[in-house]
């Protein structure tokens, strides 16, 4: 019986292992695709949170692609760098990625977000925005994210309503505003309804 477990988990390891490789060969070789075709499948990458398989084959294509016409090459970019400082934006060298990452999802948005994905580059060029200090434009940019990328709704509004208490003079109308549509969102977790009651404390102090 054990042995019978062992070839099971070591046959499922090989599977995956084979897996692994056959996708890195993709990767790697292109898989005889376009460059456009490449990038629909770093779009989807991304889409899984493999930021670092997205951005190995947007670097790939540097060369391939005309950056002053193909947002989706861009747009990989942008999300790809981002993602890979998201959990630590804090040090200097993490920060010139963000800004990196933001001068490429600007250049996504002049040219267009790809296709189904206006919500997504929209929420992450905010998401920069709000993360190296530029208020107004972070709170600009997530407006409409909480209808067209739904799954991110509570974070996009919790970022508009701290953009409005932090920037200088802050604006607590505004914040108020934003934080009674944040608030009507039915069956949040008791993380989010916690995070809500801080941003209340925080309204509150500030108008003393």
């Amino acid at each position: 019986m054990f042995n019978k477990r062992l070839l099971l988990v070591g046959g499922g390891s090989l599977i995956a292992l084979l897996g692994f490789g056959a996708l890195f060969a993709f990767i790697v070789g292109g898989g005889g695709l376009k460059a456009s075709e490449q990038l629909k499948f770093a779009i989807r990458l991304l889409d899984e949170g493999r930021w670092d398989l997205a951005g190995h084959i947007a670097r790939e294509l540097e060369a391939q692609v005309d950056q002053e016409t193909d947002s989706a090459w861009h747009y990989v970019q942008g999300v790809a760098k981002l993602q890979s400082v998201e959990n630590n934006v804090d040090t200097a060298e993490n920060r010139h990625v963000l800004l990196d990452a933001s001068q490429h999802l600007h250049k996504a948005e002049q040219l267009g977000f790809p296709t189904g994905h206006l919500g997504h580059g929209m929420y992450y060029l905010g998401w920069c925005q709000f993360n190296t200090y530029h208020w107004d434009e972070a709170v600009a940019q997530l407006q409409g994210v909480d209808r067209l990328w739904p799954e991110k709704r509570s974070d996009a509004l919790r970022m508009q309503v701290e953009a409005h208490l932090r920037k200088s003079p802050p604006d607590p109308n505004a914040a108020e505003a934003i934080l009674a549509s944040w608030q009507s969102i039915a069956g949040m977790s008791q993380a989010e309804q916690d995070r809500i009651k801080l941003v209340q404390a925080n309204l509150a102090l500030l108008r003393k």
